[in-house]
């Protein structure tokens, strides 16, 4: 039972999403690839194939899930030709297929195979069940519905005012308010210009460099005086530097001097 129940989850809602992607693609509007109605297509087929999952065979699946992802379809158009505001597509997704899967029940089971299906096209009488089923669930679910809904319309808490329907829910109350912003705010700019119709500055030409200006004569007469004393000092820097180069040449040769005598001194006592 598991097994069976496994494949038929795993292939009516395949089936009906390949068919709402395809037919969005190509024969409906907006004639793109929809990810959005891929999705909610797949979702269908799982709805579709859930009241009889584990009594169809796998190719009745596929059947079922095909018919859903149809339905599915028309059921959004419907809902948009009508100007009904359904943002996620719930009732063609839940309400239609919920119903299609229930009723389809009736359709498809082979008594024979042993799986507990009775279906109307092998001869049982499982639909006039399914079909009795379905008209109950509508009515309990249609007057609690009602007997919830209509005092919040009189109450005027069934719809949000203008201002959040014109700004939305999420920006209003929800946090945080950009999870999913498909329009970001628009940048804030000066007189709401875009950037490229701010006007560039036009090109100014080169300013030349300015000559230094003169010095007042006080402090050229200082600056004269700094120069003579420095060329003072470093004249007197070299001469120091040439007696001192002097009197090591002198030291020099006295140390020479010195060394010669000593020389001759030992030769006299018979060193070599």
């Amino acid at each position: 039972l598991a097994g069976i129940v496994a494949v038929n989850t795993t292939l009516a809602p395949c089936v009906a999403g390949i068919l709402v992607f395809a037919l969005r693609a190509k024969v409906f509007e907006p004639k793109a690839l929809d990810v959005g109605g891929f999705c909610n297509g797949i979702l269908a087929g799982l709805v579709a194939i859930t009241a009889g999952c584990a009594f169809v065979k796998p190719w009745e699946a596929v059947m079922i899930g095909l018919l859903g992802g149809l339905f599915y379809q028309l059921g959004s158009m419907l809902l948009a030709k009508l100007k009904i505001d359904d943002v996620v597509d719930a009732f063609p997704v839940h309400g239609i297929n919920g119903a299609w899967g229930l009723l389809a029940l009736g359709f498809f089971g082979d008594p024979e195979e042993g799986i507990g299906g009775n279906g109307l096209f092998y001869g049982g009488d499982q639909f006039r069940v399914q079909l009795t089923a379905f008209i109950i669930i509508a009515a309990w679910s249609g007057l609690l519905s009602t007997l919830i809904f209509v005092p919040l319309k009189f109450a005027g808490a069934l719809r949000m005012g203008d201002e959040f329907q014109d700004h939305g829910a999420d920006q209003m109350e929800h946090s945080p308010n950009k999870a999913y912003s498909a329009h970001p705010p628009a940048p804030t700019t000066v007189a709401k210009k875009e950037v490229n119709d701010i006007e560039s500055p036009a090109p100014q030409p080169p300013v030349a460099a300015a000559a230094p200006a003169p010095a007042p004569p006080a402090v050229a007469h200082e600056l004269a005086a700094h120069h003579a004393d420095a060329g003072a000092m470093l004249d007197l820097r070299r001469r120091h530097q040439h007696v001192r180069s002097g009197e090591g040449a002198a030291a020099a040769a006295a140390r020479t001097v010195v060394r010669a005598q000593r020389s001759q001194r030992h030769r006299r006592r018979g060193h070599p």
